[in-house]
């Protein structure tokens, strides 16, 4: 189920929100996304837990969070909610 959560966000978000100055300069990106996930799947709570610095790419990761709802619904074992994070790296290839 976890795997499923991480698979769906990683097709949900673009490589193009990260910002073109920021790749430009150099930069990397590194951001925390957590959310409630509810028993039917619904999705509450999507908050940045740890800023990138780049306010646009933050918000268009809680987009992709958004986005992606509903998951399917929990299974028994995980509980009734599910309080969960993603973490999303973006490497500037330019960068070493």
């Amino acid at each position: 189920y976890l795997l499923g959560i991480r698979r769906t966000l990683h097709n949900a978000w673009s490589p193009d929100a990260f910002p073109r100055s920021a790749v430009v300069a150099g930069r990397g990106g590194y951001t925390i996304v957590s959310f409630t996930v509810l028993g039917d799947g619904r999705v509450i709570n999507v908050r940045t837990s740890r800023p990138s610095g780049f306010p646009s790419f933050d918000a268009a990761m809680r987009q992709a969070v958004v986005a992606s709802a509903p998951f399917a619904p929990l299974p028994a074992d995980l509980g009734p909610v599910l309080h969960y994070w993603h973490e999303l790296v973006v490497n500037n290839p330019a960068v070493r």
